[in-house]
């Protein structure tokens, strides 16, 4: 891969600004949980599988666990999208304005600069998808056969990160048995890719076989209780505001074109892939950014298409001028550039409405920016409720999340303080296991829920405090943080009743 100068250039950039921009609002609420999971760590978990959990995990050993840090591999990851992203466009016989264009949409498109952010599994699926993408082009039009076992790499990589990672690889069976490279499902390569994949996969689906299949129940109550359903058409504008909607032209070309240009024949498999993949997500009521790590493809294939169609100099410089000065001016909706106030200010500004795909009161900024705000308070506040109690209750004292967010935030910045570790019945919080023993008899708790949802189980709970972070998430503002006493049932009692996979 010889990407030209300024493709280099621009991901350079992009880590740069990346890092920059680092730990300007604060650690984000997944990121701690994943660091949770990274000192846990197993080859599955409720709701991801084991890649993100070593991610941070190799980076706290390495890096330590700064928000700054853990947004190394991220960055690194749009980094290496915007690479790849050109080099699909090469593979696909584009020129260097081809390639500057894909990567240009790349960089520019928000869901990436948002994923590309935090540390997460989201941000490893685009470098996933796309190098599996250019490995199949290899083995199938390239004549390189031995390609397929970077196909198979790539997805099982995909797979370690997201479960979502097997639509894509069925749209790509879809994309070759619906062209003539059904063929190559004759020879061993396509199977030799699926079968490193699944041996890849294989022992996260035994994690999952010997815990009870968790993630099925998690996957059923996240679409039963939280998510909303979306109309194909929000679906379809979702797309548009997290891809950019300047660059709706690139994508939409580049899907025409692998579809009906006599050029893209060899690579047709492409496009009949991006709009399976794309009908799956929307009609199995995926999220608008499940479909986000296919774009590089359309991006990609677009910069092919119009690169023949624009032959101008100006003309072509005239519309990377256009992307990147609609990037620059939407990029305060991903990334930490502005301040609290005016980013608010200049969202209202702009009309910038948060996608409505999960059931929950919505705050002042959106959830991206909300869930990383407020965990420092609201963990010292816990430490000061600890601290209040004399040495011997200490000891016996646990400290209750009501959910990841809530536990992560005891664990990230409670050894500071002292603190034991936390528990929580949410998500792999449960399957670590209830309160050491001899631990319960006081209970520290901070949640969404009023104290007297503990009366059951202990007989006195005082409320000691309560969070006050008006730029948090409706539901973590104002919350109380309760000590209770006088436990009425033994630990092992009442903590499978906590358990909550969702």
């Amino acid at each position: 891969m010889t990407p030209s100068r300024s493709v280099r250039w621009l991901a350079l950039g992009l880590f740069v600004l990346h890092m920059a921009l680092a730990g300007r609002y604060g650690i984000f609420r997944d990121e701690m949980y994943y660091l949770a999971c990274g000192r846990h760590l197993a080859w599955g978990y409720v709701d991801h599988p084991p890649l993100v959990a070593l991610m941070a995990r190799v980076t706290e050993s390495f890096l330590g666990d700064s928000v700054r840090a853990l947004r190394v591999i991220p960055a690194l990851c749009a980094a290496a999208m915007v690479l790849l992203g050109a080099e699909l466009a090469r593979t696909l016989g584009g020129g260097r304005f081809a390639q500057l264009l894909a990567a240009v949409c790349i960089v520019v498109a928000p869901e990436f600069l948002g994923t590309c952010h935090i540390l997460s599994m989201n941000c490893v699926l685009p470098v996933a998808w796309a190098a599996a993408a250019i490995f199949a082009v290899q083995a199938l039009v390239g004549g390189k056969p031995r390609a397929w076992i970077g196909f198979g790499i790539a997805c099982g990589v995909g797979l370690l990160a997201k479960h979502s990672t097997l639509a894509f690889g069925a749209a790509i069976a879809v994309g070759l048995l619906a062209t003539p490279h059904r063929r190559s499902l004759l020879t061993r390569g396509p199977w030799i890719g699926l079968g490193i994949a699944t041996l890849m996969l294989a022992p996260n689906i035994a994690w999952e076989q010997l815990h009870g299949w968790p993630t099925l129940e998690f996957m059923h109550n996240a679409a039963t209780q939280k998510m909303v359903r979306m109309s194909p058409l929000a679906f379809i504008r979702a797309q548009m505001d997290d891809m950019l909607l300047l660059s709706l032209p690139v994508w939409v070309a580049g899907t025409a074109w692998l579809l009906t240009a006599e050029r893209a024949r060899p690579f047709r498999f492409l496009g009949v892939a991006f709009i399976a993949v794309f009908a799956m997500v929307m009609l199995g009521n995926g999220k608008p950014y499940y479909l986000a790590p296919a774009f590089p493809v359309a991006f990609a294939a677009g910069g092919v298409a119009i690169e023949s169609w624009i032959a101008r100099p100006v003309l072509r410089g005239m519309a990377v001028a256009l992307l990147a000065a609609g990037g620059a001016a939407i990029a305060p909706m991903a990334l930490p550039i502005l301040d609290e106030p005016t980013f608010v200010r200049y969202r209202v500004a702009l009309g910038a409405q948060e996608s409505a795909d999960e059931k929950h009161e919505k705050g002042l900024p959106p959830q991206f920016q909300a869930d990383q705000h407020g965990w420092e308070a609201m963990a010292s506040k816990v430490a000061q409720a600890y601290r209040s109690l004399d040495p011997a209750e200490q000891r016996v004292a646990i400290l209750f999340g009501g959910n990841y967010g809530e536990a992560g935030a005891i664990d990230y910045y409670g050894p500071r303080w002292g603190l034991p570790r936390a528990v929580s019945g949410h998500n792999a919080y449960y399957t670590w296991g209830g309160p050491s023993e001899g631990r319960g008899a006081v209970m520290i708790a901070v949640g969404d829920f009023e104290c007297d949802d503990w009366s059951n189980i202990y007989e006195s709970i005082v409320k000691v405090a309560e969070t006050d972070e008006p730029w948090a998430m409706p539901y973590e503002n104002h919350i109380p943080v309760c000590i209770a006493r006088g436990l009425k049932e033994p630990v092992q009692s009442w903590w499978p009743r906590r358990r909550h996979y969702i």
